[in-house]
């Protein structure tokens, strides 16, 4: 079976993990100060670990993801519709009800607190449709890395 063809008779989203400790990855991520600002920031040189983050890094270990870096989308924006080469595991860190991930132009809510392997070798785009009247500071944050596992 060919690359291309391993994820043909998945669903283009699963959850893998019910009980992801989020609050020990944030505490986690506040000691280095990474959710301060709106960039993004690569937790990963491919397979290595670019910071001290124990919990997070055992994560990223047992989900087999490799170039992992913490996403942020501010208010009213999105990336563009594209996609990928290969899988992503996302973690959602901080979102709400108005944040969704598009694939394959089916929109989705990705909670906090679990974690999810998605086929965003399909078309996919994210955004964050929070109010910036009502809440001009929220941050969607997501650990986004690849991977080339079937999970």
């Amino acid at each position: 079976m060919s690359y291309s063809n391993l994820y043909e008779d998945r669903d283009p989203y699963t959850v893998i993990d019910e009980d992801v400790n989020v609050e020990r990855i944030i505490e986690e991520l506040t000691k280095h100060s990474f959710l301060d600002n709106e960039e993004h920031v690569h937790l990963q040189t491919r397979y290595e670990p670019n910071y001290d983050l124990e919990y997070t890094n055992t994560l990223l270990k047992k989900y087999k993801m490799y170039s992992t870096r913490m996403m942020c989308l501010t208010p009213t924006r999105c990336y563009s519709y594209h996609v990928d080469s290969s899988p992503r595991v996302h973690i959602p860190l901080i979102t709400n009800e108005m944040c969704f991930f598009i694939l394959e132009k089916q929109m989705f809510n990705l909670p906090v607190g679990k974690s999810y392997w998605i086929d965003t070798r399909k078309g996919h785009t994210a955004l964050n449709g929070s109010n910036p009247r009502r809440q001009p500071d929220f941050k969607r944050w997501h650990l986004v890395g690849m991977t080339d596992e079937i999970l």
